[in-house]
């Protein structure tokens, strides 16, 4: 996602112009190895399973959004309206459950209802409650993925490359 949305802002790809009402869940990877070694020290944290989330979750087009500020790259909104949202979400997660459906559409549909209806945001109180870690936002996260390639004006990707920006990615 952090390697492919850049080049789709640049090119003002539909996709990263829409208001995406569905909220998302995200975590830089500091705070994941903070966690992560904190964690074993807390005996109420034994036998259990835990999601994670710095607790924003903020909705997908705030992330375009600050993605596209990060960037330096002009984003232009296209406003659908609540209820076609539903409509939208309610068809793609029908097309998901069609057995008779190729896989890959059923794929693209699945993703596609989660980025609607907020199936890419996680509750994490149940961990916090435990650790009481203050995690980073992700703000601060996007402006450490994409620092070297604001500073340096280095190109954006229009396509997704195994080696670029992802691999430097500080959210999860």
């Amino acid at each position: 996602m952090f390697g492919l949305l850049p080049g789709m802002l640049r090119r003002r790809a539909l996709g990263t112009r829409l208001n995406w009402p569905g909220r998302v869940s995200l975590l830089n990877v500091n705070d994941l190895v903070r966690l992560l070694l904190a964690l074993p020290d807390h005996s109420a944290a034994r036998n259990e399973i835990f999601v994670v989330s710095n607790g924003e979750n903020p909705s997908f087009n705030r992330v375009l959004d600050e993605m596209a500020s990060v960037l330096g790259c002009p984003r232009a909104t296209l406003h659908l309206p609540g209820w076609l949202w539903r409509i939208l979400g309610a068809v793609a997660w029908w097309s998901a459950c069609l057995p008779w459906c190729p896989h890959g559409l059923r794929t693209w549909c699945w993703r596609l209802s989660h980025m609607i209806h907020d199936g890419l945001c996680a509750d994490a109180a149940k961990l916090d409650s435990v650790l009481g870690l203050r995690y980073g936002s992700f703000k601060e996260g996007l402006r450490e993925i994409y620092r070297r390639e604001v500073e340096e004006g280095a190109a954006i990707p229009d396509s997704p490359n195994p080696g670029a920006l992802t691999g430097r990615s500080s959210i999860s």
